[in-house]
């Protein structure tokens, strides 16, 4: 039986390596670019009855958490009434992530005089 030569044996095994972990490290869809930004985590408090801040602006695929820092039960709810967090009561956090483009002015359902706008860019 003729003798492996390290140098032949190993080259395949490392390709086949490099491969696999080069696709393992694509995310979903396959292209990696380094134009893409990474999605965000933005945070709104709702305190003294009011949205904090009051204009955010963000990017499609961005995610915002509303979080309830008054005692009084309060909902995110577009104006045109195309979502709505739902009741967001003491302590607890409701999160969207918006899936159209545009400027959203939002309100909540309880205290209509409480307004704020989203404005999602690309």
């Amino acid at each position: 039986m003729p003798a492996l030569r390290k140098g032949r044996c190993l080259s395949p095994i490392l390709l086949a390596l490099m491969l696999v972990a080069g696709l393992i490290a694509l995310p979903p869809g396959g292209r990696l670019t380094a134009n893409e930004p990474q999605a965000r985590l933005h945070n709104v408090d709702i305190r003294e009855f009011a949205f904090m801040p009051a204009e955010l602006t963000i990017r499609l695929g961005d995610a915002i958490v509303w979080t309830n820092r008054d005692f009084a039960p309060h909902t995110a709810t577009s104006a045109e009434g195309d979502w709505d967090t739902s009741e967001i009561a003491y302590g607890q956090s409701s999160r969207q992530t918006p899936t159209q483009l545009g400027v959203f002015d939002y309100i909540c359902v309880f205290h209509p005089t409480m307004k704020a706008r989203l404005i999602v860019t690309r």
